[in-house]
């Protein structure tokens, strides 16, 4: 009978010492994510990031590498929409302003096509008047 018992707690401590390193490794990873989530959230490496797509063209680029350098260009950004407020909307028009980029939303009207909504839309399709999301007119 002590050889069960002393199996028993063995299984037992070993169950507990699995329990805690997973655990723990669940801790190391959510604070990893969350780290990863808080910079790479930041307007400074969303900003980074258009500038090196295409936000050079506003400013001009210095010479690289593998480039030569650019002169300044006027930049149109068209057809974009969204019908969250979120990071990303709220990221790009502070890009926008800052940097005076021109562009288009898309779209205008609330339909796709007569009878069926477009959720990116200004404005309501029913009457074309009615503004879908105020936050965006701001």
């Amino acid at each position: 009978r002590a050889r069960p018992r002393r199996l028993r707690r063995r299984l037992h401590r070993a169950s507990l010492t699995r329990e805690a390193l997973a655990l723990a490794l669940a801790v190391v990873c959510l604070v990893a994510l969350a780290s990863a989530r808080h910079h790479l959230g930041s307007y400074e490496v969303f900003k980074e990031e258009l500038d090196s797509r295409w936000g050079f063209l506003l400013h001009g680029g210095k010479p690289t590498a593998s480039a030569a350098a650019v002169s300044p260009a006027p930049v149109w950004l068209g057809e974009f929409g969204t019908d969250h407020h979120n990071f990303w909307w709220t990221s790009l028009m502070r890009y926008m302003e800052e940097n005076s980029v021109d562009f288009a939303y898309w779209s205008w009207n609330g339909e796709k096509w007569p009878g069926k909504a477009e959720a990116f839309g200004l404005v309501q399709g029913h009457d074309s008047l009615t503004v879908r999301h105020s936050w965006k007119l701001r």
